[in-house]
Formats: C-alpha cells, structure tokens, sequence
C-alpha cells in the first residue's frame, strides 16, 4: 500500500510540476503575445500617422494642381482676353487712322473748294469787267 501511495504521489507531484510548467510556458507565451501586440499596435499608429500624412500631402497636391489648372483656365481665358484687348486696340487704332484721313482729306476738299471757289470769282471778275 505504501508503494502504491508513493506511486500515486510521484505521479501527482509530476503531474503539478507539469502543470506548474505549462502554466509558466502559458504565461511566458501570454507576455511574448502581448508584447507582439503592443508593438503591432504602435506599428499600427505609426502606419496610421504616415497614412493621415500622405493623405494630406496628397490632397494638398491636389489643391495645388487644381490651382494650377484654374490658373492655367484663367491664364488662357486672360491671353485670349488680352489678344482680344490687342485686336480691339488694333481695330480701334486702324478705325482712328482712317477718321482722321478723312478728317484730312476732307480739310483738303475744303481748301480746294474753296481754293476753285476763288479762283472761278477770279476768273469771273477777270472776263468780266468791273461796274
């Protein structure tokens, strides 16, 4: 009987080191797992962090190439405006020549008009003799 106690408390002491020593691989395996997580979870963050980064670059590039594009409608809407404005003064330039030719030529009609005006009183008095 007493090998039979002593077997039984040799096979229940193993069996408590044994679970002593699961318990403590567990618990050593829970701490490795939960230092993984927490640095998957700083990963994590991280990642986070550099993707809120990267999305605000990218919308601020976007802003900038929208700015750009406006600024590039705007630009071609203005050069035409301006070639526009160049023609307008261009047409308005020519439409000013040609007022004050005609403002010349007719001064011109006026002096010999008034030039032949004279010239027939001349001949008119000169074939005809004075009263």
């Amino acid at each position: 009987m007493q090998a039979a106690l002593r077997d039984a408390e040799t096979k229940s002491r193993r069996l408590g080191e044994t679970l002593s020593t699961d318990r403590f691989s567990l618990e050593l395996e829970l701490q490795r797992a939960q230092r993984d997580l927490a640095r998957s979870e700083e990963a994590l963050e991280k990642l986070n962090e550099e993707y809120a980064e990267l999305e605000a670059k990218s919308k601020e590039r976007a802003n900038k190439v929208d700015q750009l594009v406006s600024s590039y409608i705007c630009h071609s809407r203005s050069s035409a405006d301006y070639f526009q404005t160049v023609e307008k003064q261009d047409l308005e330039a020519k439409l000013a020549a040609q007022i004050q030719d005609r403002l010349n030529y007719s001064a011109k009609l006026d002096e010999i008009e008034k030039a032949s005006f004279f010239y027939l009183i001349y001949l008119l008095s000169s074939s005809y003799p004075a009263f």
